[in-house]
């Protein structure tokens, strides 16, 4: 499987509040767009994605590494430690956003991607989208 990632400013703002991360070993793909502006939205980004993936990551090293809410038992394991991995940023987010008067108001979306063999596990929050591209249909 490869994976690639790249972000890109655009042409309206100097300030790219985009993050991705890429986790190779485990066909884990992270996106975020911060939002905020002077608020910092690329904080938020990147505090975002490094958080799914570390997430993500401990629960390889260590399965019994808990949740941060209630797994849904309708989901596969992967899916639920991504939306865990989402909500647990979200928190960080949210409290360091509380607790800097110059980041409120900073936020970000997601999009978290994560292959196992056949399966994929897809989570997100806001309006950054994921799509399949599947022998040439998208």
């Amino acid at each position: 499987m490869e994976i690639s990632s790249r972000t890109d400013v655009g042409r309206m703002r100097g300030n790219n509040e985009d993050c991705c991360k890429v986790v190779p070993e485990l066909n884990l793909a992270v996106l975020s767009d911060g939002m905020g502006g002077e608020a910092h939205g690329e904080v938020a980004s990147q505090m975002a994605v490094e958080m799914v993936a570390e997430h993500c990551q401990e629960w390889v090293r260590d399965p019994e590494a808990p949740l941060v809410s209630e797994a849904r038992p309708d989901l596969a394991s992967q899916t639920n430690r991504l939306i865990s991995g989402i909500l647990k940023a979200n928190r960080k987010i949210f409290q360091t956003a509380k607790e800097n008067p110059t980041h409120r108001g900073m936020g970000a979306t997601v999009v978290a991607v994560w292959v196992n063999e056949q399966r994929m596990s897809l989570a997100h929050v806001g309006d950054s989208r994921a799509y399949l591209l599947r022998s040439g249909e998208l």
